[in-house]
């Protein structure tokens, strides 16, 4: 190791009256069967050492390596990494010489280099570990990985209306990311987490609920409108209409009104085999004909139908043949 002595020794099978000469490899000379020297600077030397008598000379080497011990060992990656990506790990150290690094990924696939790139195959949190070796030390440490799929198509939604002392359930969705959490705020003063969660507003009134997901990629917001009303009316006077006849190929409109009632769905039934949702409502009839267009209405206190006679009409072209009258 770098600032202690290294002893060399030399061996003969014959001879006599031998004197030995050494070459330390670092400009530095000694003398002796066994002799002492201390390197200044780390490396690998090659000591030559001359045994001599009366009669002939012999030589031979030696390879002395000098270390520095390892020291501040330090592993690093430039992560948060896109699933897809590369990730770059990094050793670096304080001091030590003639370092070899070994690494071992956490998912089952190892590497050596003092920097080197990794790809994951799927997303997750990796404990990714270094070793850091030379002749006279060595030391581990670990950096922890983090491998997301981008958050992307973020929506909230809820079960409203609701009346008020009931529990509203809001749930936020997305098409792709991984290791995502999710953080809402009900929009009334107070807040709560997951993916599905249930909140009781403390008073009537239409709250914007928003939903941030996060993972180590980034974050994302999206908001859901929630009615909460003091009480249900229940629903009457139902009446559907619509905007006919029409030309087939146009898109007829459907629209259903109510006298009262609130917190209202409205499901259609076209008449055709096809449906829709909605109190304004579109939809293109794919035949000439009257469609009976149906509508309920629901709230949480019953439903209501009504019917609706949507006449298609289809355009005909008229050929006049003209008529010659003799005199």
């Amino acid at each position: 190791m770098l600032g202690n002595q290294t002893q060399l020794t030399a061996t003969i099978t014959t001879g006599s009256d031998v004197t030995y000469g050494w070459d330390f490899g670092d400009g530095s000379k000694g003398n002796g069967a066994v002799v002492s020297h201390q390197y200044a600077s780390p490396g690998i030397y090659t000591a030559e050492v001359t045994a001599t008598n009366s009669v002939n000379s012999d030589s031979t080497t030696t390879t002395v390596y000098v270390d520095q011990a390892i020291s501040g060992l330090v592993a690093s990656n430039d992560g948060p990494t896109v699933l897809g990506n590369p990730s770059q790990l990094s050793a670096a150290l304080t001091s030590g010489s003639n370092v070899i690094y070994d690494w071992n990924f956490g998912d089952g696939s190892v590497g050596s280099g003092a920097v080197i790139s990794h790809q994951y195959t799927s997303p997750g949190t990796y404990s990714a570990e270094v070793t850091a070796t030379n002749s006279v030390s060595s030391d581990t440490k670990t950096t922890t990985v983090y491998v997301d799929e981008l958050i992307s198509e973020l929506s909230a939604a809820n079960d409203g209306p609701t009346v008020l002392g009931e529990f509203t359930e809001l749930t936020a969705s997305i098409s792709n990311g991984s290791n995502v959490t999710y953080q809402w705020d009900f929009g009334d003063g107070t807040n709560g987490s997951g993916a599905v969660v249930s909140h009781q507003y403390a008073s009537p009134g239409t709250f914007t609920a928003e939903v941030t997901a996060t993972n180590s990629l980034g974050q994302v917001t999206a908001t859901t409108q929630v009615q909460v009303n003091e009480s249900f009316i229940a629903i009457s006077g139902l009446s559907a209409a619509n905007d006919g006849p029409t030309i087939l190929g146009n898109t007829t409109q459907l629209s259903a009104t109510i006298a009262t009632g609130n917190g209202v769905t409205y499901e259609w039934d076209f008449g055709d085999g096809t449906n829709g949702t909605g109190q304004v409502t579109f939809h293109k009839y794919p035949a000439a004909g009257t469609f009976t267009a149906e509508v309920t209405a629901t709230n949480s206190l019953g439903q209501e139908t009504a019917t609706t006679q949507v006449q298609v009409l289809e355009i005909t072209s008229r050929v006049y043949i003209p008529v010659l009258v003799k005199p």
